[in-house]
């Protein structure tokens, strides 16, 4: 007996009478429903919400509405029966928040293996969470998850090194090979092989498989990886393995890039009781500190960071390639998605445009044509797209092709960002790329001057050499002059790139009279970090104080560069309402001196032993300041003159500015009178 839930997709799969059909002919209408299903799931609900049932690996879909029911056991006596009997009560997903995976293979249309049954079957809607676990159905078949490589193409982008574990006893298996794939088009390089289970086979069968083994990994980012066996059950191999991570890890891996503007595309948003909204992710890139405030592409939502963890430890900072969490403030978790990236202010633009480089991986069954519909994996997002290729009819298995990827949502990206690409229907992977151009304009295929450009662009452009060379410079600048000399290409030559640089943002220009300074903007957005913590930490030391003295942050943090041009940045940063600015000294945008208790009880303490002395005068060493430290009492006093309160009379002594005033007053109407004052 089956109860089942129906919904809007999977209306067309209804019971049917068994009883004058045979065998065969129901399969052939199993597969004739499955094909109309296919047709009005495409067109209707597929990627309208975020509940997916996974079908056959032939097309995904998106469930908005359901009607619940409780689920019964499924398992029948007879096999054939029960293949056809659950294809067609296809709704046999007990959750809207669980998710059900129908598997095909060689031999039969579909074949469950299995399917979710919800521990809240009363209230499967009630509580943040659903809790559901996998009941056994039938195992008949080898299976394949379909949803896994959606989850590893998200969370890849922090991998450094990879270890591929194969069992001896198994080989590669197909979803390995898929997950091979990906990796190598996400650019991942640093790798190798773990043969486990050696404790099973003989040495003649173990060298027989890793001959096999080798052969099927030519031609991938695996060819050349170091081999280890292990056992896992006899420990055997594991200390080398273990010698052989470190190895790698210290001699091979590059080091991640800190000095660049952070990005942490986010794959998990949650709620917390007194915390608020919490979003983890792989920063990628830069470093992220606390107060910090971002902004949420692509939906332009500006954030402050209120607190960071990296592996459950709380964090002033974090750095690119680590798994963080952080609790944000000014922004619900309802306004946040996975595939949602976090960065400075005006440091990417939305697009959904892309135009990328792609590739086809020559194992392919698959052949893109014009207008294709695919899905596009990169960062932790996931987008349908359409791929318009500029310079060819189609791209078949190993070869590539300049393409503009039209997004069916929007999304932010750099140059130089990987993907990878599905087929739509089914879901395999076909291949991926680089993406050349983040904010495009719409091109026509086959326009030459538009595919030229973009070879430039693949190859490395004027432009591309001279961002490396200015990225080279971040602590003493460099000179258009310099810059020209360095390339070999006359200025004249660079005006037109430099442009083209400036235009984006990508270098900062600073023209003097005798010359033009050029600074990354990966630079000056680390310097600007440098000197708004430094004036952070200096405000917490001093609070008494206008700020740094401008000529200390220049002797500190850009001493090579003239101050002339030091001036220049400074103004700019002013401007930009980065940093304030009161006559020689330097403080953050938004600081005030705090007139707090302690700044009035000195204020007190001092005036009163300006006035009680009146015309004597006071030495400020003789003032008897209590429990105030002296150091704090010499910046209220130094604040005290700025605000001209109080006037210095010698390095020692003071008085208030008033007493002076009635002193010049006295002296000007003595003299009216009397030619001579007798001191």
């Amino acid at each position: 007996m089956h109860k089942r839930i129906s919904c809007l997709a999977l209306g067309l799969l209804a019971a049917a009478s068994w009883a004058v059909e045979t065998p065969e002919e129901q399969l052939e209408r199993v597969d004739a429903r499955m094909d109309s299903l296919a047709e009005y799931a495409a067109s209707t609900v597929v990627g309208k919400d975020d509940r997916p049932v996974a079908i056959s690996g032939d097309l995904t879909i998106r469930l908005k509405h359901f009607d619940y029911y409780e689920s019964s056991d499924l398992q029948m006596n007879d096999r054939q029966r029960t293949l056809i009997q659950s294809a067609l009560n296809v709704g046999i997903v007990v959750s809207p928040s669980s998710f059900l995976t129908v598997f095909s293979n060689l031999y039969l249309p579909f074949d469950f293996s299995g399917y979710f049954e919800n521990s809240n079957a009363t209230a499967p809607n009630s509580g943040e969470f659903n809790q559901a676990q996998r009941v056994p159905f039938d195992h008949w078949t080898d299976y394949y998850g379909v949803s896994t490589n959606e989850n590893m193409l998200a969370g890849i982008g922090g991998i450094d090194l990879v270890l591929l574990v194969i069992a001896l006893d198994e080989g590669i298996m197909p979803q390995t090979r898929e997950h091979m794939d990906s990796l190598g088009l996400l650019g991942i390089k640093k790798s190798f092989l773990v043969l486990n289970k050696c404790d099973l086979v003989d040495e003649e069968w173990l060298e027989l498989v890793e001959e096999e083994i080798q052969e099927e990994l030519k031609g991938t980012f695996l060819e050349d990886a170091p081999v280890v066996r292990v056992s896992a059950a006899t420990g055997q191999g594991l200390e080398e393995l273990t010698d052989t991570i470190i190895r790698v890890m210290a001699d091979e891996v590059e080091e991640k890039d800190t000095q660049t503007i952070p990005r942490l595309p986010i794959d998990r948003v949650f709620t917390l009781s007194g915390f608020g909204t919490i979003i983890t992710g792989t920063l990628i890139s830069g470093t992220i500190s606390k107060e910090d405030v971002l902004e949420m592409y692509p939906i332009g939502k500006e954030c402050k960071i209120r607190s960071i963890q990296v592996h459950g430890q709380d964090k002033d900072k974090c750095y690119a390639g680590q798994r963080v969490a952080i609790n944000l403030s000014n922004i619900k978790k309802k306004e946040i998605h996975r595939g949602c990236v976090i960065a400075p202010k005006n440091s990417m633009k939305n697009t959904d445009l892309l135009d990328v480089k792609l590739s086809v991986l020559p194992d392919s069954m698959r052949i893109v044509t014009n207008h294709e519909r695919l899905h596009l994996y990169t960062g932790t997002s996931e987008i349908l797209c359409r791929a318009v290729l500029l310079d060819k009819e189609e791209i078949g298995p190993g070869e590539s092709g300049l393409v503009q990827l039209r997004l069916e949502e929007e999304i932010a990206l750099k140059r130089g960002d990987r993907f990878v690409v599905r087929f739509y229907s089914p879901m395999e992977t076909i291949g991926g790329g680089v993406v050349l151009e983040p904010n495009p304009v719409r091109k026509k295929r086959f326009d030459e001057k538009a595919i030229e450009e973009l070879k430039k662009k693949e190859s490395g452009s004027l432009a591309d050499v001279m961002e490396l060379h200015i990225k080279q410079h971040a602590d003493t600048m460099i000179t258009m002059a310099e810059l020209a000399k360095i390339m070999a290409h006359s200025v004249d030559e660079l005006q037109e790139y430099l442009e083209e640089l400036k235009e984006e943002g990508i270098v900062h220009v600073f023209a003097m009279k005798k010359d033009v300074y050029l600074w990354h903007r990966d630079s000056e957005y680390a310097l600007r970090q440098k000197i708004q913590e430094a004036l952070e930490a200096y405000h917490k030391r001093y609070p008494y104080r206008y700020g740094m003295k401008k000529a200390e942050i220049h002797n500190t943090y850009l001493k090579k560069v003239k101050p002339i041009v030091f001036d220049a940045y400074i103004e700019q940063l002013v401007a930009q309402n980065q940093i304030g600015r009161k006559d020689e000294y330097l403080h953050l945008a938004e600081f005030e001196v705090s007139k707090d208790a302690m700044f009035l009880k000195t204020e007190k303490t001092l005036v009163d032993a300006f006035e009680k002395a009146g015309f004597d005068f006071v030495r400020f060493s003789e003032i008897d300041l209590g429990t105030i430290p002296r150091e704090t009492a010499e910046d209220v006093l130094l604040l005290l003159v700025d605000e001209e309160r109080v006037v210095r009379i010698n390095e020692e002594m003071f008085t208030m500015k008033y007493l002076m005033d009635e002193a010049e007053e006295k002296i000007r109407k003595h003299l009216e009178n009397e030619d001579v004052i007798t001191i």
